[in-house]
């Protein structure tokens, strides 16, 4: 005959616990973010007395504090096994912490204990909580950076306009919660945001500009991360593919909120005011250097260019910009301009550029005037380097030898009309006189010239007597150097201006038609 007693605890216990990310490795669990609860942890407790696994279960982060619980436990002597299946996690070290609750698993993921009313200190002594702190297995990370997508085709071409992006707000997310947050920092290249210390998994990217000024980019080669910046993926050895499978780099595309446009135009600032009258010598200027930079992301140049007079206004432009803080710097790599004074005309357009050629500003609605606050046009005045000035008259060749003997039958002539035309501006017409004969060598004169520059010199009669003489071929006297169409080109330079370097002398014969 068998006799089947059945017993029950006299004082039921109960074991609860959960297991955390140690992340610094301390054995002990902060309770920040960073030192997240771990699901899917094997849990099996086994009674010492008779070796017999008494309950097993797995970790379930919802429950909190309550991850694994096993109740109407009698007391007595136990041992917890806690194991990840998954392989991505081991036991981090015992803590020792006085204050925070510490890992009690040994490096087997094992713990023995007395279960009774002196180590069950809570819910009236009947309930023991066990805190079980785990490390990653192989140590991985997570870095990247942000870039702008200039072209907003997802693919970062590694260019200037394509410029790292500073401020860019980073969470890393897992199980739907925040663990790591930062900041993009565009110093740090392509650590502008890193997150160390990481175990294998799976894992959320969510990324936010929080000024306003950027949106995430369309998907492509270089760019994971959907319209709501977020990016979903499975960290481990396969994605993890720098530094010995154990780094992970993420690549994302941005393109600004409210596209902007930036053009401007260079002149020639004839009378030095800082203003454009929008007079002929105040012309344009072409092959000035142009740089653009980005305040917001370390001062980095980010697009560059030649001023272009065949565009006019758009002599540079440049589109597709995001609001912020920029700085333009523009400079002549011929050395013939220097920046002229800052404007302050009411009425016309100002050169904004100090004497260094550079303008410092904020790019947004406020300040792209044009194109329904799209648009802003900057007006950058310049000033010769060296002056120099262009004068000349027209004599009368008694001998139609095309050059001036300087007697009486060689007068001086009145009236004859000239004008300088910078070739180099497009061969637009810069100044226009008529001979005075009371000016004597000063019959025409152009002062305030760019010195380096190509010019041509166009002189006709109006009143239909004289035409242009043969050009001269004296070793010693003043010689005609207009051609047959009263004509003449050269380049405005210390070599052609003679005398003291800044004035150039130009003698023009005629004849009677």
């Amino acid at each position: 005959m068998t006799v089947h007693t059945g017993w029950v605890a006299r004082s039921p216990m109960q074991v609860r616990g959960y297991a955390f990310f140690d992340d610094n490795n301390d054995g002990t669990n902060q309770n920040t973010p960073a030192e997240y609860r771990i699901k899917d942890i094997d849990v099996e407790l086994t009674n010492v007395d008779n070796n017999a696994v008494v309950a097993t279960g797995k970790t379930d982060t919802s429950k909190l504090n309550d991850a694994f619980k096993f109740t109407d436990l009698p007391t007595g002597q136990y041992c917890i096994k806690m194991t990840d299946p998954t392989g991505r996690y081991k036991p981090a070290p015992i803590g020792t912490s006085t204050t925070s609750p510490n890992n009690q698993l040994d490096a087997d993921g094992k713990y023995c204990f007395t279960l009774d009313s002196t180590t069950a200190t809570e819910f009236a002594n009947t309930l023991m909580t066990i805190h079980s702190g785990f490390v990653p297995a192989q140590l991985l990370a997570i870095r990247g950076y942000p870039f702008f997508d200039v072209n907003k085709n997802g693919n970062n071409e590694n260019t200037a306009e394509q410029y790292r992006i500073n401020g860019i707000n980073v969470d890393l997310l897992k199980d739907g919660e925040i663990i790591r947050s930062g900041t993009t920092d565009t110093a740090k290249v392509n650590d502008a945001f890193r997150f160390d210390n990481l175990a294998g998994g799976d894992y959320c990217i969510k990324m936010s500009d929080p000024s306003g000024v950027y949106i995430p980019g369309p998907k492509g080669s270089s760019n994971s991360q959907d319209a709501d910046g977020q990016y979903c993926f499975t960290l481990d050895s396969s994605t993890a593919t720098e530094a010995g499978n154990t780094l992970m780099t993420i690549h994302s595309g941005w393109v600004a909120k409210t596209p902007l446009t930036l053009r401007g135009y260079a002149f020639y600032d004839a009378n030095n005011n800082g203003t454009n009258e929008n007079t002929p010598d105040e012309f344009r200027i072409k092959d000035i250097d142009v740089q653009l930079t980005s305040e917001d992301n370390g001062g980095v140049v980010i697009r560059s260019g030649k001023t272009v007079i065949t565009q006019s206004n758009d002599a540079f432009i440049y589109r597709n910009l995001p609001s912020g803080k920029y700085c333009i710097k523009m400079t002549d790599p011929s050395g013939t301009y220097k920046p002229t004074i800052i404007g302050t005309s009411t009425t016309n357009p100002n050169n904004p550029l100090d004497a260094d050629g550079m303008y410092c500003f904020t790019l947004d609605s406020t300040t792209a005037t044009e194109f329904a606050n799209t648009l802003m046009i900057i007006h950058s005045g310049w000033v010769a380097l060296k002056p120099i000035d262009l004068r000349g008259y027209a004599f009368f060749d008694a001998n139609n030898d095309g050059s001036n003997q300087n007697d009486a039958a060689e007068f001086r002539i009145n009236g004859i009309d000239v004008s300088v035309i910078n070739s180099d501006a497009g061969d637009v017409v810069i100044r226009t006189a008529k001979t005075d004969t009371a000016l004597v060598n000063d019959a025409f004169k152009f002062t305030n010239l760019a010195g380096n520059v190509k010019y041509c010199v166009q002189m006709n009669d109006p009143s239909g007597v004289y035409k242009p003489t043969i050009i001269g071929t004296s070793a010693t006297l003043a010689n005609n150097p207009l051609d047959a169409t009263g004509k003449y080109c050269f380049t405005l330079d210390s070599t052609t201006a003679t005398e003291s370097g800044t004035l150039m002398t130009i003698h023009t014969g005629w004849v009677r038609k």
